[in-house]
């Protein structure tokens, strides 16, 4: 790898080494009243944010120095299979995993997805190959311990953006009879395998249910429930379902008093479209201790300018209402005498087919699909 970084970056230099004599006796003196004539902005912009001292805000107690690129970078993007963080120090939370391990990885922009493979619950049309993922104003933060002695360190590191905008899509659905048939066996899905970060998701769409009152469903009564709801999906190393939606179902006439909660737990593998649309703060970490990175505009955020603190380890961060969109969700038959819970109660839905599916963004000759 050192030989291969070294050999492309040769002629780079090479050719640097050459202009600059050329450019050095190009440059001309000028004077203040010159320069103040001169207007322009920098492409770099550092910055530097003292979270040391007693703010009331935990695990931010570092000097952060931020370096920035003002400008917008776009591309497209797929990775067979991504993991970071494999072992180490994370094994005593689970053993023999990875802080963040996806199949199938696609990073494209949200006006992509064509509409007969919607993606994110788009409702245009276009070609993700030709769709791009967006970075407005990235940068590189590193939080730093001791700052101003000799004992000084580096604790983290942070690849972080103002705003982001695009799709991110993962993993596969398995194309069989058996899956079509029944697609809620999470065997049929691949893609998150396990996340350790923190995505505030916002579920959007319908699920539908047929509610009965007696054991024999006599009386079968359809429900259909419009689902708006936000959820934190926060932690290390998930992979066991999680809370992405809970929802009152039954409203029925003619028993006013009849409320049965569906509460709805997901496997990370069934969440396949994930759209970023001007997400401030994206972005992705890696700190040996808890580190409280602060937001791009030092304002907001969890806790006074702060994010969530990252937990040691690596560290996906989309604080700010990522959409879960197009959702279609069928739960069957709810009895509620049969529900152990009476007219009054919660009944627990976990891995359920939301109806998406993974957009298509091979090209060429590549097998990426």
């Amino acid at each position: 790898m050192v030989s291969n970084i070294s050999s492309w970056f040769r002629p780079f230099f090479t050719v640097v080494g050459l202009l600059l004599p050329y450019a050095v006796l190009a440059m001309e003196e000028l004077s203040d009243k010159e320069l103040a004539e001169l207007s322009g902005q920098a492409l770099f912009q550092a910055d530097y944010i003292n979270g040391v001292g007693p703010d009331g805000v935990a695990h931010n107690e570092f000097a952060y120095y931020r370096l920035s690129i003002d400008a917008l970078v776009e591309f497209n993007m797929n990775i067979d299979k991504l993991q970071l963080g494999c072992g180490g120090f994370n094994e005593g939370i689970k053993a023999n995993a990875c802080d963040i391990d996806v199949d199938y990885l696609r990073l494209m922009g949200p006006d992509g997805p064509g509409s007969s493979n919607p993606v994110a619950g788009a409702d245009v049309t276009g070609d993700p190959v030709l769709s791009t993922f967006s970075l407005k104003r990235p940068y590189v933060e590193f939080a730093v311990k001791n700052d101003g002695s000799v004992n000084r360190e580096i604790v983290g590191f942070r690849l972080g953006s103002e705003l982001a905008n695009g799709v991110l899509s993962a993993g596969s659905f398995r194309n069989s009879n058996s899956c079509n048939s029944n697609p809620d066996n999470v065997a049929c899905h691949t893609g998150i395998n396990t996340f350790s970060g923190d995505l505030k998701l916002r579920l959007q769409g319908n699920a539908s249910a047929t509610v009965c009152i007696t054991p024999f469903c006599f009386v079968p009564i359809p429900q259909n429930l419009a689902i708006d709801e936000t959820t934190d999906v926060r932690g290390s190393r998930i992979d066991e379902p999680v809370l992405i939606a809970k929802s009152t179902v039954i409203d029925l006439p003619l028993l006013r008093r009849a409320r049965l909660t569906a509460v709805l737990k997901e496997d990370l593998r069934f969440l396949h479209n994930i759209d970023l649309a001007d997400t401030t703060d994206f972005g992705l970490s890696f700190q040996r201790e808890r580190v409280s990175w602060p937001t791009f505009s030092k304002t907001g955020g969890f806790n006074n300018g702060y994010l969530y603190p990252a937990n040691t380890g690596w560290w996906l961060v989309a604080p700010n209402s990522v959409n879960i969109s197009g959702v279609s969700i069928d739960a069957g038959t709810l009895n509620i005498l049969q529900a152990g819970v009476g007219l009054v109660g919660t009944v627990p839905f976990n891995n359920k087919d939301i109806g998406q599916r993974p957009a298509d963004n091979c090209w060429g000759a590549a097998v990426f699909c």
